[in-house]
Formats: C-alpha cells, structure tokens, sequence
C-alpha cells in the first residue's frame, strides 16, 4: 500500500499541483478562457502563501514517528490537505457553476471531491502529520474558499462568466 500512498499524495505536492495548474490554464487560453485558468493558479498561490503564514505562526512540530517520505518544515497545518481542499474544491465549485450538469460531470465532481479526504489520509499514513494537522488544513482550505477565493474571484475574474452558466460549457 506505500508505494500507492506515495504516488496519490502527489496529487497535492507543490510540484504535482504546479504542473495541473499549468495544463489546466494552458487548456483554457487555447479554449479562450484563460481568465479561469488565471484565478484556478491565484486561488493555489493564495492558498500556498495562507499556509506558510499559518506554520510560521504555529510552528508545530512533525510526528516524532518514523515517516514513510522526506518532509521538511512544520506539521500544522498540514499543506496537502489545505492544497489538496483548496484547489480541487474551487475546481468542483467552477464544474458546479459554470458546467452543465451532465452525469460527466457530476461523476467529476464526485472524483474531485473524494481527493482531499484520501490526501488527508494518506499523511496521517506516511507518518508526516497529525490528525488534527489535516482536519485543520482541511478546515482552513473550507474557510478560505467559502469567504475569500470564491466570492473575491467570482466578483472580479470570474464575474464576466456570472451571466450565463453554459458559457463555459464548450
């Protein structure tokens, strides 16, 4: 089971994330819709700047517990599942407002939305965090969507898109 661990906590490593959010904007501009691909980056960069700033102040350290990778930095909270929460979760959330809702879709959404709570269990696994550094990172990602990425970029990138639903459907 490690080594499939190992490779699905990518899906939320800097590196991982970096290279979705480059195809995805990369798709976009070509699809004539790079201002999505614009806000999916700056919800990641905000996300990843909110996170460090919470470490520093908490400075919680890792689990004293033999890790199963090489992480360095602080525990809490744990950056996965706050990347993992924040940038898959603005992802359902554009899906979700701006997609018709066929079956592919919602059968994305339920993919996308089953990533964080496996993240989340995969660095309790590797030995990197607590319980309570994912629930937080988890927690912090549900906050700052609900009251600063999603209304901030829904009013300024996203807002030309609020008028119709379908007009990203192509």
């Amino acid at each position: 089971l490690t080594p499939v661990v190992r490779a699905f906590t990518q899906l939320a490593s800097a590196v991982g994330l970096i290279v979705i959010a480059v195809v995805l904007l990369i798709v976009l501009a070509v699809r004539h819709h790079a201002r999505i691909g614009v806000a999916i980056a700056l919800n990641l960069a905000v996300e990843a700047a909110l996170n460090e700033v919470i470490k520093a102040i908490v400075q919680r350290p890792r689990p004293s517990v033999q890790h199963l990778v090489v992480e360095r930095g602080f525990s809490f909270p744990s950056g996965h599942a706050m990347a993992a929460t924040a940038f898959y979760g603005f992802l359902i959330y554009l899906l979700y407002r701006y997609r018709r809702h066929t079956a592919a879709v919602w059968a994305l959404i339920v993919a996308l939305g089953a990533i964080a709570p496996v993240i989340m269990f995969t660095r309790v696994y590797l030995g990197v965090h607590y319980a309570s550094d994912v629930l937080a990172g988890c927690l912090f990602s549900i906050a700052y969507l609900t009251l600063l990425s999603v209304p901030v970029l829904r009013r300024t990138l996203l807002r030309p898109l609020s008028a119709g639903a379908d007009e990203v459907a192509a």
